[in-house]
């Protein structure tokens, strides 16, 4: 699971939104400095390498990574009964469909 993914399971859990589609608005829910740091420079590595590049990951990032699957097994949002109410995102639909076919 890249970091991306396991923050925007966090984000969920703590803000209760749809995450940014960004790392860099992710990255502020990583509160610890050097670990941001460390996952800052490991983003900037892998958009200077070939894709076939290895890496291996520090301890701390290990220990890190570790930590963030326990908080979001520990803390799973409770399933919500029934599907939520689609008819503002519908009537939003339809009246951008019309405003595109006139």
């Amino acid at each position: 699971m890249s970091s991306g993914l396991f923050l925007a399971a966090r984000w969920i859990l703590e803000k209760e939104t749809v995450p940014p589609m960004d790392i860099g608005n992710l990255m502020q829910l990583i509160k610890d400095d050097p670990i941001k740091n460390k996952i800052e420079e490991l983003i900037l590595l892998k958009e200077t390498v070939n894709e076939d590049f290895v890496y291996s990951i520090e301890q701390e990032i290990k220990d890190f990574i570790e930590a963030q699957f326990e908080f979001i097994e520990n803390n799973k949002l409770e399933e919500k009964q029934g599907l939520p109410d689609a008819t503002p995102l519908n009537s939003y639909f339809k009246e951008l469909l019309n405003n595109f076919e006139q």
